[in-house]
């Protein structure tokens, strides 16, 4: 009794693995959805008949031909500048103080007792230019996410990328704190 249970148990489970790697070759649909079976389509042409003139050529040997050249991919990476364990960690350090030079509160931002945080996601080149820089979230003030926009850009150009890095552009995603004293 308990041998038959046993084989029972063991083709269900079997019954069940099957299943599973079914499912994730996309043999069977386990989510439900119906899909339609996507056509393939194949049409055979006869090949076209060589004129004169391309017969009497000589064939290019295949040496000489050379696969067309694949533009290089560029490298890119996006970082915190607050990122204390990046491999980027010295040139980020070099960037955030050339930012705090210039880094002020706008006067009018003050006047009007507006605080807040901007994110910033800014760009930098392999040559150290600024590649773009745009505001990801808000202080709620434009006059405090337009005044991070600026010391970004007056700011820059900030050093080359290291050769190193690797990188043709390194993301920085950095937060300008703005709060008032009471």
């Amino acid at each position: 009794m308990t041998s038959k249970k046993l084989l029972v148990l063991a083709i269900l489970a079997s019954i069940f693995a099957h299943a599973v790697v079914l499912s994730l070759t996309g043999f069977i649909d386990m989510t439900g959805e119906s899909r339609d079976p996507e056509t393939l389509t194949v049409s055979l042409k006869e090949p076209e008949k060589a004129t004169e003139e391309q017969a009497t050529k000589p064939a290019a040997p295949a040496a000489r031909r050379a696969p067309a050249a694949l533009p290089p991919v560029p490298q890119e990476d996006t970082v915190a500048l607050e990122n204390p364990d990046s491999p980027y960690t010295p040139y980020l350090l070099k960037v955030k103080y050339r930012i705090n030079r210039r880094w002020a509160y706008p006067p009018e931002a003050v006047s009007r007792g507006h605080e807040g945080e901007t994110v910033v996601r800014f760009s930098i080149a392999a040559n150290g230019s600024l590649a773009g820089a745009d505001v990801v979230t808000s202080a709620g003030s434009e006059l405090l996410d337009r005044a991070a926009l600026d010391v970004i850009r007056t700011s820059s150009p900030f050093g080359p990328l290291p050769r190193p890095f690797r990188l043709d552009r390194l993301h920085i995603v950095a937060r300008f704190q703005y709060r008032l004293k009471e």
